[in-house]
């Protein structure tokens, strides 16, 4: 298996979570709105009922007027709770063997993992989380390992439940709808079921901040990967030769068929136990939740409000590379005193220039660069684009410095202050009442 590790108590409880929660929705929702996701509240674009339960429909499907452009391929309908992806038929059965294809992927983004997937999309993926986010669900946790209480084992993937129904249109017009697992088949009939419910585990946040699934294409998964935006709720193995589906290729349209992949998440979703936050700590021991700044004093608050919401939540703790420790053990400390169980530790490795700390380094320093500019023409990289790389992050560095001897010289004037003031006199404890 490949495992790549890499949001009710009294409303006074909520202050500070709110606050994030409020902050990651409202950037969800004015992506979304900037990319179109959005569909009107009072219905979709093109005015779609839901969808219907029958296995087929006499309707016919509605076609676009010939002025009228292509739906998003992403879709939030906010009166019907759902999220609608536009994909299209890209695989029904292995095209080198002329069997079964085996399968990793429901759905992957169009130029990335065609060869193991049925469905892919011009959706971007984190578009599809932020439509997610959007209806109030918070991101899950993907397929991990544990070591609790001695014994090493796989956790499956597990968050906000999802249902996701597909949608399309024969070549007659008439609409067909199925469940997605439908469209799978199981190698071992005897110990894999087809999945009837999913979970939203919303992939992963690269070092860089770049969304992992936009870069891979991992949308849909039916084999556990870490970095999946949607998986299924158990352990499924990634290993080829243990995978768990093959396409039910009986089932499928034709190869090209337009499908609307419909994810709607039940009711109980918005609450699920399980959820997933990222807290970061940079030099300096800012923290960052979910991307928005909160004070070291709010940790907790936060925290509480957090796990009391999601009673089997996990925070991921990503430290810069010069992080010191006591930030992040202190982090890790609050977050275990509030209720967290699962707490991963993740160290950033910098792309900066490392800068000598004493003359001999930078003498050092100093002898190999004149050196590599006598030898330019012989190296991978150009020294001069190095050293001035070097001379920026002295400036960077120079300036942080600066805003820290601003800081700490008021700061010990505020302290001198507070000791000019008069203070109580103190007795030590054995001889006070005597």
């Amino acid at each position: 298996m490949r495992i790549r590790e890499c949001s009710s108590p009294p409303r006074r409880a909520f202050d500070m979570a709110d606050e994030l929660r409020i902050g990651v929705a409202r950037a969800a929702m004015v992506a979304a709105g900037v990319l179109g996701l959005f569909v009107s509240a009072s219905g979709s674009q093109n005015n779609s009922p839901p969808v219907p339960k029958a296995t087929t429909a006499p309707a016919a499907e509605p076609k676009p007027a010939p002025d009228q452009p292509a739906p998003r391929p992403v879709q939030l309908d906010l009166k019907n709770r759902r999220v609608i992806v536009h994909a299209r038929v890209c695989q029904q059965e292995d095209p080198v063997h002329k069997g079964p294809l085996p399968l990793e992927f429901l759905v992957c983004r169009k130029g990335t993992k065609e060869h193991e997937s049925i469905l892919h999309t011009a959706a971007k993926p984190s578009d599809i989380h932020a439509a997610l986010l959007a209806m109030g669900l918070t991101q899950g946790k993907p397929a991990r390992w544990s070591a609790a209480e001695g014994v090493t084992r796989i956790l499956p993937p597990q968050g906000p439940e999802l249902n996701i129904t597909l949608r399309w249109a024969d070549e007659n017009g008439e609409i067909h709808t199925a469940q997605a697992g439908s469209w799978l088949k199981a190698v071992s009939k005897q110990n894999t079921a087809l999945p009837k419910k999913w979970v939203f585990v919303g992939s992963a946040i690269l070092g860089d901040n770049r969304y992992a699934a936009d870069l891979n294409g991992e949308i849909i998964s039916v084999a556990n990967f870490a970095t999946s935006v949607i998986d299924v709720p158990f352990q499924s193995s990634a290993k080829n030769a243990l995978l768990e589906y093959v396409a039910n290729f009986e089932a499928i349209p034709p190869l090209g068929t337009e499908v609307k992949v419909i994810i709607l998440p039940p009711a109980r979703s918005a609450k699920s136990p399980h959820a997933r936050a990222m807290l970061e700590i940079d030099r300096f021991g800012r923290l960052r939740i979910d991307g928005a700044a909160v004070s070291a004093a709010k940790l907790r608050q936060w925290t509480g409000a957090f796990a009391a919401e999601h009673p089997m939540a996990m925070v991921v703790i990503r430290a810069e590379a010069r992080t010191i420790v006591h930030d992040i053990e202190r982090a890790s400390e609050e977050l275990s005193l509030a209720g967290i169980r699962e707490i991963h530790k993740q160290r950033l490795t910098t792309s900066e220039p490392v800068l000598p700390r004493n003359r001999r380094g930078i003498r050092d320093d100093l002898k190999q660069r004149t050196l590599d500019l006598t030898e330019a023409d012989r190296l991978l990289k150009d020294p001069v684009d190095e050293a001035r790389a070097v001379l920026r992050q002295i400036e960077k560095e120079l300036g942080e410095m600066e805003r820290l001897r601003v800081l700490w010289a008021d700061y010990a004037a505020q302290l001198r202050e507070v000791l000019t003031k008069p203070q109580a006199v103190t007795r030590p404890a054995d001889k006070q009442g005597t």
